[in-house]
C-alpha cells in the first residue's frame, strides 16, 4: 500500500500543477488510480471509453481510449522533463496493457525537439498548411512560367491578373493553373507528417489558398511558405521585429550587441562556376499564440524552398534543438518561450545546388502575446491563402 500512497501523492502534484491541461486527462488518471488498486484487468479501457470520453464500447471507442492514454503519458514526460525536473519521483504509465501506474526515480533527460513539439503532440488535431503558387502555362513553348510576385489563390482571380506580368508577356495566350510547388516546401511537409506521425500527431494537410481563417488560425497550425504566396505568413509576423520579406529577412531593430544586420539578403540564382564563392539564404521561425483560441502557430518562412527545408530539419533535431536552447535561453529557463523568433542562414552551392545545415544566427523573445476572439492580435487575416502581390 505504501506505494499506492506515493502514487496518488505524485499523482495530487501534477492534477495541482494544471499542466494536463484537459480535464478528461485528470479523470483518466484517476481512473488508472482505481485501476491500480482493482484486480480488473480487462474491463477499464472499455470504461474510460464510455464513462470519460462518452463513445461506444466498440473497437473505435477502444482505440480513443487508448490514444488518451498516451497522450496522458506524453504529458507526464514532458511534465517531469521541464517544470518538474526536480522532482526526484515520477509517475509513468508503461506502454501496452495494463498500463498500470509506477512510481520511479526521475531521470528522463528534456528532448528540446519534442518540448519545443509538444502543444502538438499534445493536441487531437493540427493543420500544417502551405502553398500552391499560381503559375502560367505558355502553348508556344509547352511550358510553365512562374511570376514570383503575380499571385492569386482562384482562377477566375488569375485570369484578370494581365496588367501585373512583365510587359512583354502581355498579350500572350498565358493559361493561369496551380500545377507547381515547391520541392523544398514539400520536403518539409513530408518531414513533419513522418516525424509528427511517428509520435502519434494527427496533422491535417492543408494547401493555403483552399483554407479559411477558422481552419487556420482556430488551431494548431504549422505555416510554411512565404509572405507572397502565403498570408498567414504576413499574418502571423506582423507586429513581431523580425519578418521575411520579398528578397530578404528584415530586423527592424537590430542588437548590435549581438552583431545583428538590419536586413539579409537572399542569393540570386545564377549560373555559376564550380569553383565559386558559396552563397547565402535565408529563413525565418516564428512561435506564437495563433491569432484566436488556445492554439500555437510555428510559421517556418523563406523565400528559398529548400531554405525551409534545412530549417525544418533543425526543428526537429533533438542535438540542434538542444544546442539552441542551452544558447540562447538563461540556465533558469524550463521551456521555450511562448513566443520567439529564430533567424537561419543556409551556406548554398548553386552550381551543385547544395544547401548546407541550417545555422541560427539571431534570436528575440518577446512577452506573452494575448489571444483574441473576434480579430487579430497582432493583425486580422481575411478568409483564403494567397497574400499581397
Amino acid at each position: 500500500m505504501a506505494a499506492s500512497k506515493e502514487i496518488q501523492d505524485l499523482a495530487a502534484v501534477v492534477k495541482a500543477t494544471g499542466v494536463l491541461h484537459k480535464r478528461s486527462a485528470d479523470t483518466i488518471l484517476d481512473r488508472l488510480f482505481e485501476h491500480l488498486l482493482s484486480s480488473d484487468t480487462e474491463n477499464y479501457v472499455s470504461t474510460i471509453a464510455e464513462k470519460v470520453l462518452k463513445t461506444d464500447g466498440d473497437q473505435k471507442g477502444l482505440d480513443a481510449a487508448r490514444n488518451a492514454i498516451a497522450r496522458l503519458r506524453r504529458a507526464l514526460n514532458n511534465f517531469y522533463r521541464t517544470i518538474g525536473k526536480r522532482n526526484r519521483r515520477r509517475l509513468n504509465i508503461p506502454e501496452g496493457i495494463p498500463y498500470r501506474l509506477q512510481a520511479t526515480s526521475n531521470d528522463l533527460p528534456v528532448d528540446w525537439a519534442e518540448e519545443f513539439w509538444y502543444p502538438y503532440i499534445d493536441a487531437e488535431s493540427n493543420v500544417l498548411v502551405w502553398a500552391e503558387p499560381l503559375v502560367f502555362y505558355d502553348a508556344s513553348i509547352r511550358g510553365f512560367i512562374r511570376f514570383l510576385d503575380v499571385n492569386a489563390d482562384d482562377l477566375v482571380t488569375a485570369a484578370k491578373l494581365e496588367k501585373k506580368l512583365p510587359s512583354e508577356y502581355r498579350g500572350r495566350q498565358l493559361v493561369p493553373s496551380f500545377g507547381y510547388q515547391s520541392s523544398g516546401d514539400i520536403a518539409a511537409v513530408h518531414g513533419f507528417q513522418n516525424w509528427l506521425g511517428a509520435k502519434g500527431v494527427t496533422l491535417l494537410p492543408l494547401v493555403s489558398r483552399d483554407t479559411t481563417e477558422k481552419a487556420v488560425l482556430h488551431k494548431n497550425a504549422i505555416i510554411i511558405g512565404n509572405k507572397r504566396t502565403n498570408t498567414y505568413v504576413k499574418t502571423l509576423q506582423e507586429g513581431l521585429d523580425f519578418a521575411v520579406d520579398r528578397t530578404r529577412v528584415i530586423i527592424s531593430e537590430p542588437d548590435d550587441s549581438r552583431n545583428e544586420k538590419a536586413k539579409y539578403d537572399d542569393f540570386v540564382p545564377t549560373r555559376v562556376a564550380r569553383s565559386a564563392k558559396p552563397d547565402f539564404a535565408y529563413a525565418l521561425v516564428t512561435r506564437r499564440p495563433n491569432i484566436r483560441k488556445s492554439a500555437t502557430a510555428t510559421v517556418i518562412s523563406a523565400n528559398h524552398g529548400r531554405a525551409i527545408e534545412r530549417v525544418s530539419q533543425f526543428l526537429m533535431d533533438k542535438d540542434s534543438m538542444s544546442a539552441l536552447f542551452k544558447s540562447r535561453m538563461s540556465p533558469e529557463d524550463e521551456a521555450w518561450p511562448q513566443c520567439f523568433q529564430v533567424v537561419f542562414e543556409i551556406e548554398v552551392h548553386q552550381y551543385d545546388q547544395v544547401y548546407q545545415e541550417a545555422v541560427p544566427i539571431a534570436f528575440r523573445a518577446y512577452p506573452p502575446l494575448a489571444r483574441t476572439e473576434t480579430g487579430g492580435q497582432p493583425g486580422v487575416v481575411k478568409a483564403g491563402g494567397v497574400a499581397d502581390s
